[in-house]
């Protein structure tokens, strides 16, 4: 499965775009138990991507919006967006430890 930030979104009902789609599912996933341990830069970027409240579907601040507030492009964090994206709800505890089944 293709992922392209500006595409399309697979609900738009939902989301504006493919980017916003990712970064809705890289919380989702975040809240049911999944964990990163991000280096500052990434929690920077990570921090610094907030959502439109007046938006009729879930639209993410432009990237050249953060570009400028951070003076960088925030890829790491898209980077963990992409790489958590289709695994949404497959992350199983086992006795103390989360693991993310693939």
């Amino acid at each position: 499965f293709e992922n392209q930030f500006g595409g399309g979104a697979t609900n738009k009902d939902e989301h504006k775009n493919r980017r916003a789609e990712l970064w809705w599912g890289l919380r989702t996933w975040l809240e049911e138990e999944g964990a990163l341990d991000p280096d500052v830069e990434t929690e920077e970027e990570i921090l610094a991507t907030g959502y439109k409240p007046a938006a009729r579907v879930l639209t993410l601040v432009e990237k050249d919006a953060i570009k400028a507030r951070l003076g960088r492009s925030p890829d790491r964090a898209d980077a963990y967006a992409l790489a958590v994206a289709g695994h949404v709800g497959k992350v199983r505890r086992l006795g103390q430890m989360a693991v993310l089944f693939w």
